[in-house]
C-alpha cells in the first residue's frame, strides 16, 4: 500500500493509530522516499509509549508531510477510503452501514459523512417501510458510494491535493 499522507493524518486525527504501530508507519515514510530525524527516530522505537512517540509526533508529520486534520476531515478520508474498497473490489455495501455508522458516531457525528452514517436507519426503513428488496437496497447504496467518491475526488481536486 502507498504511502498516503492524509489517511495517516485522518487516522491520527481520530486516534486510530496505536503508539506500537508508529514505528511502521515511519518504514513506510522512508520507503516512500521521506527522510529525517524524526522518521528515523520513529522507525528506530521498539514497542513505544504513547509518551514517547507523542514527543516525536509533531516533526515526524513536518518531515513526512503528514497534515493535521479535523475530525470531520479525517472521518471523510477514511470513509472514503471504505467506500473505494467497496466499489473497487464490488463488495455488498450493506455490511458496511455498521461501519459507518460507528465511524460517524466516533467522530462526533460530522456532517461531512452523516449521509453514510445514517445508512442502518436507511436500509431498515428501505426494507421495512420502503417495499425495497436486498438486491435493490444493494444497488441504491452502491449509486450512493460512487457519488460519495466523485465528490469527494471532485473536492480533493479543486484543493489541488491527491
Amino acid at each position: 500500500m502507498p504511502f498516503d499522507q492524509i489517511s495517516i493524518g485522518a487516522r491520527l486525527s481520530l486516534g486510530s493509530i496505536w503508539p506500537e504501530e508508529m514505528p511502521s508507519v515511519a518504514w513506510d515514510a522512508l520507503e516512500a522516499g521521506y527522510d529525517g530525524p524524526a522518521i528515523r527516530r520513529m522507525a528506530a522505537f521498539v514497542n513505544p509509549t504513547g509518551f514517547e512517540v507523542d514527543a516525536v509526533l509533531p516533526a515526524f508529520k513536518r518531515e513526512a508531510n503528514i497534515p493535521t486534520l479535523s475530525k470531520g476531515e479525517a472521518t471523510l478520508r477514511i470513509a472514503y477510503n471504505i467506500a473505494r474498497e467497496i466499489v473497487d473490489l464490488r463488495k455488498d455495501p450493506i455490511p458496511y452501514a455498521d461501519t459507518f455508522a460507528r465511524l460517524w458516531i466516533a467522530a462526533g457525528y460530522p456532517r461531512e459523512v452523516q449521509q453514510l452514517g445514517t445508512w442502518p436507519d436507511d436500509i431498515y426503513l428501505s426494507l421495512t417501510y420502503g417495499g425495497m428488496k436486498n438486491v435493490e437496497v444493494q444497488q441504491d447504496l452502491r449509486d450512493r458510494l460512487i457519488l460519495f467518491i466523485r465528490d469527494y475526488e471532485a473536492s480533493l481536486v479543486a484543493k489541488n491535493i491527491k
